[in-house]
C-alpha cells in the first residue's frame, strides 16, 4: 500500500513515528484482512436481520466484504491510514472491522502477527523505499487466508 500512495509513506519516513506505523498497519489489514472469510455454526435457532436461521446451518461473514462497505467507511476502498488515529477504528465500523476474525476464535497470532508488522515495517521504511513494478496488477487470491495470485514483485532503493 505504502509503494502506491507516496504521500503516506513519505509521512512514515519522515516521522518515523510508531503510532503512525499502527495507522498504516491497521488500514492495510482493513483494506486486505489475511481472515477473509469466517464460517461459523449456529447452535440454535436464531434470527440475524429477519432471516431465520436454523440450529447447525452455516453462517458465512467476511471481513473483506464489511471493510469495504461505506455505511461503515468513508471511501472504503481508499487506503487512508488516518482512519485509525489513536489505534481504532471510527466509532461506526468498530464493530465490524475484525482483520483476524472475532471472539473467542480470533487468530491466536494476532499479537504476534501485528508486533512482527511493526518492527518489519519500521524497519524498512527506515532503510528503504519500495517501488511497485511497472504493470504488474496486484490480484488478491482467495484461500484459507487471502493472498496476491502473482506475489508482489517491487523494486527496493536504498534510502
Amino acid at each position: 500500500m505504502l509503494a502506491t500512495h507516496p504521500a503516506a509513506c513519505t509521512r512514515l519516513e519522515a516521522e518515523d513515528d510508531e503510532s503512525f506505523v499502527d495507522q498504516v498497519l491497521l488500514e492495510s489489514l482493513r483494506l486486505y484482512p489475511p481472515i477473509w472469510i469466517v464460517e461459523r455454526r449456529a447452535v440454535r435457532d436464531d434470527q440475524l436481520g429477519g432471516t431465520k436461521i436454523p440450529r447447525r446451518a452455516s453462517v458465512v461473514v467476511s471481513p473483506y466484504v464489511l471493510h469495504r462497505q461505506p455505511t461503515y467507511w468513508d471511501a472504503p476502498d481508499a487506503f487512508r491510514p488516518e482512519r485509525f488515529v489513536g489505534g481504532e477504528p471510527p466509532d461506526e465500523a468498530k464493530r465490524v472491522y475484525l482483520p483476524f476474525g472475532i471472539g473467542p476464535r480470533r487468530c491466536i497470532g494476532q499479537h504476534f502477527a501485528m508486533v512482527e508488522s511493526r518492527l518489519v515495517l519500521a524497519t524498512l521504511a527506515r532503510r528503504f523505499r519500495l517501488e511497485p513494478v511497472s504493470g504488474h496488477v496486484v490480484v488478491p487470491e482467495p484461500g484459507i487466508t487471502l493472498r496476491l495470485r502473482d506475489g508482489l514483485p517491487m523494486r527496493i532503493h536504498r534510502r
